[in-house]
């Protein structure tokens, strides 16, 4: 009888369970933090630069007002590179009005960048599992390793 999946094919669909499992389980607490944000402006009162890192990053912090009069100062979740913030801009935030510290600022990368990102991992995930070429190809290269 002739093998449907190799052990390849088999190893990438596990993988892509996995990552779409965890892709999805965050997809939909961002959605459910979404639905029942607020949507407020706050304002850049520092942008962090980490020289550390090759390229160089940014990361804004900013402070909001929530609805109760409270001020919070918060991190940007990602920095970046490509950070355009500086400090004194007016930014969107969203928050939850249980948790503001989870607040976000209302761009792409803060609010969707980890799904785009997971998702266009479980694409590449995907090609590979499918393309008999290239898990033959590894197949080649355990015996190639093994040989020597």
């Amino acid at each position: 009888m002739k093998k449907i999946f190799n052990k390849d094919f088999k190893f990438f669909l596990i993988l892509f369970i996995l990552v779409f499992s965890i892709v999805l389980y965050f997809t939909i607490n961002n959605i459910l933090f979404l639905n029942k944000s607020v949507e407020v402006y706050g304002e850049i009162v520092e942008v962090i630069i980490d020289r550390s890192d090759d390229p160089i990053t940014q990361q804004p912090v900013y402070k909001f007002t929530d609805r109760n009069g409270n001020e919070h100062r918060i991190k940007a979740t990602f920095s970046s590179n490509l950070t355009s913030h500086e400090v004194g801009d007016l930014v969107k935030i969203n928050y939850d009005p249980q948790r503001p510290e989870t607040a976000k600022i209302a761009n792409i990368m803060d609010t969707w960048g980890v799904y785009i990102i997971g998702a266009f991992i479980l694409a590449v995930i995907f090609v590979l599992s499918l393309n008999p070429e290239i898990t033959h190809n590894l197949q080649i290269g355990k015996k190639k390793k093994s040989n020597e």
